[in-house]
């Protein structure tokens, strides 16, 4: 059984669903369609509608990646600056958490995580859409200046948490308590929001789940991404305004394009777009902007998962994996990899993805909280150690995804298996280990204290294990940590 619930915005009244205690509103404008002249255009407001608008149904999804050759139909589309948001209570003064999705930067949806069970901690939840792949990173400014604006995907999510800071006594939230979360490419563009000007005043901390602020680019690489991907959709420079008049399969088949390039061409990291740092709007690498107090006074966690990079090896046990490590090689050299190989072989029983994982994602994340704890308000680590005993998950390890199965799921039991990620239900061991993760946000939003034997960062090689031990432990295994030593990238 349903009731209707309708609140004032800024823009309109709108009518959400309260089921089961928890009041949702899908589908939420926070910008106009950036389509027609909009396309690769900054987001422009949102216009004001007549009436009550229905919020009752999720919203398009943005356009995701075509194969290169492929006739397939495009899934997702252009009109796509949507959020959802859920509350416990209109009437409230919860903490919000702002999570933007992941998807590597080429795809995925705000509509994969339905925000209800985690709402029912006592936060008011926001999940948003954005412009991803060439629609959200494609940078033309050196090669067609004016084509394109830069930096899209971060400017849609500040516009994003522009519209919820402007609005979140309407849906029961704190307009000065907006913890921005992510996870995987969601937790790097987070990364980079965290040393945006613009969105500087916008939130009062983040959780940033298997990813940091190390992935962006300079403009020289994302130029050389750009005049790949304009060779694949049959354009160059002196012809790139032609782009608005290309089909969304076309641009998505040019991402797939740059995709399926990424294990062999030098252009790229591990990563085939993202964010391009030296505009306006991210005028520094988001470590520098760190180090120098661009997070003076916000809460900070970073974490990870124990066996992140198998994920990738389960669902692609050829590729999966190849182009983080050919990524590490060219970075490091092949001397330095073998060496690394070698200590990760005598100190583990699965040194090529721990290695992997600790490249990608564990080291990273630590970079991040030595360039924050010192102007931070606090710093935090974790890693993701417990293996669900929810099917299929005891087959898979704690791998990359598991933080959102964790997050995300229905405390109930579960309906049906879920091959990764958000589940349709958990077991009961794992309910009790997600209420206890979940409070790390209302411990984040002040509702309640940090538990007291998670130490805030200072230097130090330890996390909080996310398991049923609950204890500190070491970050990275000590002779691999030093093996390490201050290597940046």
């Amino acid at each position: 059984m349903s009731d209707f619930a309708t609140v004032p915005t800024t823009h309109g009244v709108l009518k959400g669903r309260t089921e089961n205690s928890i009041t949702s509103f899908l589908g939420v404008p926070y910008a106009q369609p950036p389509t027609g002249p909009l396309r690769f255009k900054a987001p422009r407001a949102v216009h004001t509608w007549d009436g009550t608008r229905d919020a009752l149904q999720w919203a398009n999804k943005a356009v995701q990646p075509l194969k290169p050759k492929t006739t397939e139909t495009v899934q997702g589309d252009e009109d796509c600056l949507y959020l959802n948001i859920w509350t416990p209570d209109t009437k409230g003064h919860y903490p919000i958490v702002f999570f933007a999705h992941g998807g590597a930067f080429v795809m995925g949806s705000a509509n994969d995580y339905d925000g209800t069970s985690l709402a029912s901690s006592g936060l008011v939840v926001v999940t948003v859409g954005y412009r991803i792949g060439a629609f959200g990173y494609l940078y033309l400014e050196e090669l067609a200046p004016g084509v394109t604006d830069s930096n899209l995907a971060l400017r849609d999510l500040t516009m994003a948490l522009e519209w919820v800071a402007d609005n979140a006594h309407s849906f029961g939230g704190d307009p000065d308590n907006i913890i921005l979360a992510g996870r995987s490419s969601g937790a790097m563009t987070v990364g980079a929001l965290l040393a945006a000007p613009r969105a500087s005043g916008l939130f009062s901390g983040a959780w940033l789940m298997s990813g940091a602020a190390r992935q962006v680019r300079t403009p020289e690489a994302a130029t050389r991404s750009a005049e790949m991907f304009l060779d694949a959709v049959g354009l160059d420079a002196g012809n790139a305004g032609d782009l608005l008049g290309l089909s969304s399969s076309d641009i998505a088949r040019g991402t797939g394009f740059l995709i399926a390039s990424a294990d062999h061409d030098e252009a790229f990291d591990a990563e085939v777009m993202l964010p391009v740092v030296g505009d306006d709007f991210l005028p520094r690498h988001p470590l520098e902007s760190i180090s120098r107090g661009a997070c003076q006074g916000k809460t900070l966690v970073v974490s990870w998962t124990a066996k992140d990079m198998a994920f990738f090896q389960q669902r692609d046990p050829d590729r999966g994996v190849l182009n983080k490590e050919l990524y590490a090689k060219r970075l490091f050299g092949q001397d330095w990899w073998m060496r690394m190989e070698d200590i990760y072989q005598r100190t583990g029983d699965d040194p090529y993805i721990d290695l992997l994982t600790d490249f990608h994602f564990a080291l990273p994340a630590i970079r991040l909280a030595g360039a924050a704890y010192k102007t931070a308000k606090s710093v935090r680590i974790c890693r993701f150690d417990e293996t669900p005993i929810t099917p299929p998950w005891p087959d898979l390890g704690p791998v990359h995804t598991c933080d959102a199965f964790y997050l995300f799921t229905p405390l109930t039991p579960p309906v049906a298996p879920t091959a990764f990620g958000v589940g349709t239900g958990m077991l009961a061991a794992d309910q009790e280990l997600a209420l206890r993760i979940r409070k790390i946000f209302l411990a984040m939003g002040t509702v309640t204290d940090f538990d007291e034997i998670w130490e805030p960062y200072a230097g130090q090689n330890r996390a909080l294990s996310l398991s049923a031990s609950w204890d500190l432990t070491t970050a990275i295994e000590p002779e691999r940590y030093e093996a390490w030593g201050d290597m940046t990238w």
